[in-house]
């Protein structure tokens, strides 16, 4: 719990019980225990009295050869004298301390406990500048890492051993121990990351069957109200039927006319049954389209996480023996990633919010021309790096009856899209059509790689992961044009595209209009243009 002061408190207060019984082995522990106590705390010269302490117990303990236990005690104990001469800088107490520990563990032949040792007189000789000494060290603790099949210690060891070989300018070995680091570790990350990911799938997959039989029990439920209802329609006509028998020509009316009612509602039932499974099969459809959503979004998300992880990690270890240029690389890397990490949240976020009806939807008339022209002008940096010329004809005055946030996001990604898949010196160029009393058509067209008729098929699609690299290698997070289509839709249009690979792509959509929309007939009134160079 990170409460040294009550932990050392407690232990004060169970040497106080062993010294007053002389128990030796007792007294021995708890000074060694109050010792770890401040080393946690990086007190090393009370660390090192508290230990110091402890040995002398040791050493004055008549069964201290015989007794196995007490000697492995005796063992930690001088491994951690040796690690705190090392952190105050006494390094040749350091080796001896160590030394003696891994005598004592190799007298108990328990040859798997003195890896630890090992590593600490390997890190003492590297910094004395024996490299040699320090090499050969390592190689017998890696022997027993692989023997107790330790990744973790395997890890530590191959970058260690990496440490050594740069420090002493052996580059060849220190890249190959840095290359088996980096597998160990990344296969240590790949272990977390599946098991984190299985547990969530597991959790998914338990609230998806629970989802499922409560389905289940309500169309079972309906089904036992049904037989219910028809059972008390079978005894009202039975009923109806002997109490009137007397009177065959009343008789025979009424039950025509009862059993017409029993049709009736027979048909009613069976069309609200069939609506009802209809419903669940869609809902089935939904829910299988979203998990397999999902599992996208999870495995785009681990990427650029491994990416910042990884990086980040290397630069806290080795940032001092880095040049500025690798150093400004490494962090333009990270930086990358954690725009398209950042990218991909905001798009998953915005996209949640439509499917949970949380974006208020607040129609007003717009002028088109307007909102095109100040996304131009916010793309329009991008535009000049790649010498791309975009063109606006939309007329002032085309008024449309949209929410004008949600049109903004689509003009905006379905601009900055065409820049990117345009190459240097391309066009761009946006118009618009009258489509009758009710619709405009708004046209972005562009002379870039255009896309061919099977990957059109798996465009504004959440349940096919496609996404690709621009002209320029501008990464993208696959969520856009999926956004591009809710906002559509929800402002009572559709989207859709023309393209030919090689050509250039035409994306379309179209938005209502605002009532009695008419274009002026002055072209100079009607018309602005927007070049960008």
């Amino acid at each position: 719990m990170n409460k040294n002061k009550k932990a050392i408190e407690y232990y004060k207060r169970a040497l106080k019980i062993a010294e007053s019984n002389n128990n030796k082995e007792y007294i021995a522990k708890y000074l060694s225990n109050i010792g770890n106590v401040y080393y946690k705390s990086k007190d090393y010269k009370k660390a090192l009295d508290y230990y110091n302490k402890s040995l002398e117990i040791n050493n004055d303990n008549s069964n201290a050869n015989n007794n196995p236990k007490i000697l492995y005690g005796k063992a930690i104990l001088l491994n951690n004298l040796g690690l705190v001469y090392k952190n105050l800088g006494e390094y040749d107490k350091a080796l001896k301390y160590c030394k003696q520990s891994i005598d004592i563990k190799e007298r108990l032949n328990d040859v798997s406990q003195i890896f630890y040792p090992l590593t600490s007189i390997a890190e003492i000789n590297l910094k004395l500048g024996n490299y040699s000494d320090a090499i050969a060290t390592l190689k017998k603790a890696l022997k027993i890492a692989k023997k107790n099949n330790n990744i973790s210690q395997m890890k530590n060891v191959r970058y260690l051993l990496y440490e050594v070989y740069s420090t002493s300018g052996d580059y060849y070995n220190a890249l190959n121990n840095h290359k088996l680091y980096t597998s160990l570790k990344d296969s240590i990350l790949n272990k977390t990351t599946n098991k984190i990911i299985s547990e969530m799938e597991v959790k998914f997959e338990t609230a998806k069957k629970e989802q499922e039989n409560k389905a289940l029990r309500h169309t079972n439920e309906i089904q036992r109200n049904y037989f219910l209802i028809m059972s008390a329609l079978i005894l009202i006509i039975l009923f109806v039927t002997i109490s009137r028998y007397r009177s065959k020509q009343k008789a025979n009316k009424l039950l025509k006319s009862k059993n017409s009612q029993i049709q009736q509602q027979h048909k009613e039932l069976e069309y609200m049954f069939s609506k009802l499974q209809t419903k669940e099969e869609n809902l089935r459809e939904a829910n299988a389209t979203k998990d397999k959503f999902f599992s996208i979004i999870a495995h785009d998300l681990k990427n650029p996480l491994q990416a910042i992880t990884l990086s980040s990690d290397f630069l806290i270890n080795k940032y001092k023996y880095m040049d500025g240029e690798s150093l400004v690389s490494l962090i333009s890397s990270i930086n990358k990633a954690g725009k398209h990490l950042e990218s991909l949240l905001e798009n998953l976020l915005l996209w949640a919010r439509t499917q949970n009806g949380k974006i208020a939807f607040k129609p007003s008339s717009v002028d088109i021309c307007n909102i095109v022209n100040e996304n131009i002008k916010l793309i329009k940096m991008n535009a000049e790096k790649k010498k791309i010329v975009i063109n606006s004809e939309i007329p002032l005055n085309t008024l449309a009856y949209i929410d004008s946030n949600m049109i903004n996001t689509v003009i905006r990604n379905l601009i900055s899209n065409a820049v990117k898949f345009t190459k240097e010196n391309g066009f761009i160029h946006i118009s618009v059509y009258d489509r009758g009393k009710l619709f405009w058509e708004i046209n972005i067209a562009d002379t870039g790689v255009g896309i061919s008729e099977e990957d059109i098929s798996k465009l504004f699609r959440i349940d096919i992961h496609y996404t690709t690299v621009g002209t320029s290698k501008e990464s993208g997070t696959g969520l856009g044009l999926i956004l591009c289509k809710e906002f559509i839709e929800i402002n009572g249009g559709k989207i859709w595209v023309e393209s030919k690979v090689g050509k250039g792509s035409i994306f379309k959509f179209t938005i209502p209009k605002t009532i009695k929309q008419e274009f002026k007939n002055n072209p100079q009134d009607s018309f602005r243009i927007l070049h960008v160079n």
